[in-house]
């Protein structure tokens, strides 16, 4: 656990919302799970179909750790059907998730479009596409080119608007085993206000994400997460006007995200999740202009993991809130990448695009993961890449000086 934080005379102390009790719009089925035997096989009672699941399972995962004595036990009585993995998260506010792996936004549409490809049920929650206080049109053709290793995404934020999304879609949501978290988008903090009221309090409604790469008009149209007073201005203000736990999602072109992700902490975020697209730009191939009809676009897709990777590394040393790591996630190996620098729960997104399934089982191998690696929870492989001391932060351009390593 790390410390509380002090408060220091003359400094603002974080508030503490007053919260509402109100009645979950979701309750997450859980998964169901054999009940352990009164003790795990040994070494030398296993059948040799268990031996060779065991082996498989440590095998398959060796980014968990150079398997031990302990390991091939763990791995014998997970074969054997004998170890239960605890993998629910908790992101606030009483929201529960059954697993680590989420649908991160856009990835699902609405969920609908999915319903009849994905288990609901097996997802962590599902993040709906940005959605904003009016209808909105998007970006015109060309949107989405492949560049190397991922992809360059300039959609904008089509969507029929918050009126249309609660009508057509709440009514399925709120029938559904599994959290639904609105993506909110807006150009001022005014109209995430409205977008924050007029969801309140609608069934089916887990949770909202607010979407920090969104331009802020009043401050000349530079992003809200660029900019840490814009980006407490904005937590502050959602926060008063929801019960609903409220997700942060930092852009990963702020200089220094720590600032960022401090402030939204304070605020009253009840997590963050990171990161959004990189900004980014492809050439057409006449080379007379850009290849989207945006001029920019956002990079996902494996070319994002590094630096989702560094930003969730930074973020998860300096604030206390669960991190929902996104970006460039296809693999187990990607995912055990994630915990080990601090992420909570993991977003998957472009690769769910070509595999609607890969969610589902990515946590049934992330339960493998944590089987050879003998723990009993995704929690206990959370952070075991973050060093004791906090390093220098990336802004300063610590990859060229020295190196703040553990204590």
């Amino acid at each position: 656990m790390k410390p509380k934080r002090r408060v220091v005379p003359g400094t603002r102390a974080r508030r503490t919302p007053t919260v509402r009790r109100i009645k979950p719009a979701i309750v997450p089925v859980p998964r169901a799970r054999s009940m352990p035997s009164a003790s795990p096989p040994q070494a030398g009672q296993a059948s040799e179909a268990v031996r060779r699941e065991a082996r498989r399972i440590v095998a398959a995962h060796p980014s968990v750790g150079r398997p031990t004595a302990g390991h091939e036990v763990a791995a014998l009585a997970a074969a054997a059907g004998d170890v239960t993995i605890e993998l629910t998260v908790e992101l606030g506010r009483g929201l529960t998730l059954a697993t680590p792996l989420i649908a991160a936004a856009g990835a699902f549409g609405y969920g609908v479009e999915v319903a009849d490809q994905v288990d609901l049920a097996r997802l962590g929650c599902l993040v709906t596409r940005g959605t904003t206080l009016k209808p909105g049109a998007g970006h015109a053709s060309p949107r989405m080119i492949e560049i190397p290793a991922g992809l360059l995404v300039g959609t904008g934020l089509q969507n029929p608007g918050i009126e249309v999304v609660l009508e057509r879609y709440a009514p399925a949501w709120s029938g559904w085993p599994v959290p639904v978290i609105i993506n909110l988008g807006g150009e001022s903090i005014g109209e995430f206000v409205e977008l924050a009221r007029r969801i309140e309090g609608v069934p089916g409604v887990a949770g909202l994400e607010l979407n920090l790469s969104c331009p802020n008009g009043a401050r000349g149209r530079a992003a809200f997460g660029l900019d840490a007073g814009s980006a407490s201005a904005l937590v502050t203000a959602v926060r008063r006007a929801t019960d609903l736990p409220l997700i942060a999602k930092l852009s990963p072109a702020a200089s220094d995200v720590r600032e960022i992700a401090r402030a939204v902490e304070q605020a009253g975020a009840d997590a963050i999740s990171a990161v959004n697209t990189l900004p980014g730009l492809a050439v057409a191939p006449e080379r007379d202009r850009p290849a989207l009809a945006a001029g920019y676009g956002g990079i996902c897709g494996p070319a994002l993991r590094p630096v989702a990777l560094r930003i969730v590394f930074e973020v998860a040393q300096v604030v206390d809130l669960p991190v929902i790591g996104i970006g460039g996630v296809a693999s187990i190996d990607d995912v055990l990448d994630m915990l080990a620098v601090g992420a909570s729960a993991v977003g998957v997104g472009v690769a769910a695009l070509a595999d609607p399934m890969l969610p589902v089982r990515l946590a049934d191998e992330l339960a493998d993961a944590c089987r050879a690696a003998g723990v009993g929870s995704a929690l206990d492989l959370v952070g075991s890449a973050l060093p004791v001391r906090p390093m220098s932060p990336s802004a300063q351009g610590a990859e060229y000086g020295r190196r703040a390593g553990r204590a």
